[in-house]
């Protein structure tokens, strides 16, 4: 063999392993994916006493409701999403309390947005206005921000997303739970619904039929997750999620009412990361 051939032969093989290096680096990083599951994922982020759920659908639109109160959100998105996805379809910022939008900033910056949902509440808290401050820039950018009405859906080519409760007349300046946005996924005969933190004494005016899967209400609060709502929704699976925390969450009645009607119940705070798809 002459010296010609053997350089070419190494050229070759140097070739393959940078191949290799680099391409199996990007084959795991989708394995827990929604690309690979070829079907519409909701990944429930363990952000600690807080809410964040992220959904990708069947054919790859993703959509994020809330992202906790700090930037631990970015690690659960980093490890759901596809590795080279740095865009976002749809954010929907429930209300202003920090456990839900404290770190929507953070994602903002990160990644590009395309529409954001929330509530019209400009709340006097720093975390409202730091949000406020990446809205605008994402803004700048050329995302839509809006105020969506009741019944507003955003379609996507396999599933879709309905506001399902929006706050009639004044805001509460006192108790922001009572301004949250409640939203419902979609797709075929699967239902998800997600309550953020709205009191129970609101939960009659949604109108819907039966679920598949609830985000429980303020973290399992007494103070949401009425009998009403369970006995008229009918969910498969309730999601909880919840971090350590003073305030009792979840409670042990919420817990009872969910056990009674024989409602999975899963935790954040002892699942971590929960990932539900429709099958």
């Amino acid at each position: 063999m002459n010296k010609r051939n053997i350089f070419s032969n190494w050229i070759l093989l140097v070739l393959v392993v940078a191949v290799f290096a680099f391409w199996k680096p990007i084959i795991r990083s989708d394995e827990n994916t929604a690309v690979r599951e070829n079907k519409t994922c909701i990944w429930f982020l363990d952000v600690g006493q807080g809410d964040s759920a992220y959904i990708r659908t069947q054919n790859g639109k993703d959509i994020l409701i809330d992202a906790g109160a700090g930037n631990k959100v970015l690690s659960g998105l980093q490890k759901a999403m596809p590795f080279l996805d740095k865009s976002i379809d749809l954010a929907i910022a429930t209300h202003s309390d920090q456990d839900h939008i404290g770190g929507m900033d953070e994602v903002l910056k990160n990644y590009e947005v395309r529409e954001i949902w929330w509530n019209g509440f400009e709340s006097k808290t720093k975390t409202f206005k730091d949000f406020w401050q990446a809205v605008q820039s994402e803004i700048g950018q050329g995302a839509l921000i809006k105020i969506p009405a009741l019944f507003e859906t955003k379609i996507f080519p396999d599933a879709q997303i309905t506001l399902v409760y929006i706050k009639d007349g004044k805001f509460d300046n006192k108790d922001d739970n009572e301004n949250s946005l409640v939203v419902e996924l979609s797709e075929g005969e699967f239902d998800a619904l997600f309550m953020a933190d709205l009191p129970q004494e609101f939960e009659s005016q949604i109108s819907l039929k039966d679920i598949e899967v609830l985000k429980v209400g303020h973290h399992g609060s007494k103070t949401s997750t009425s009998d009403w709502l369970l006995d008229n929704f009918k969910p498969e699976k309730a999601v909880i999620s919840v971090g350590k925390n003073s305030y009792g969450h979840p409670h042990q009645a919420t817990l009872q009412k969910l056990q009674k009607r024989g409602i999975e119940i899963l935790r954040t705070d002892e699942k971590r990361d929960i990932k539900i798809c429709v099958d």
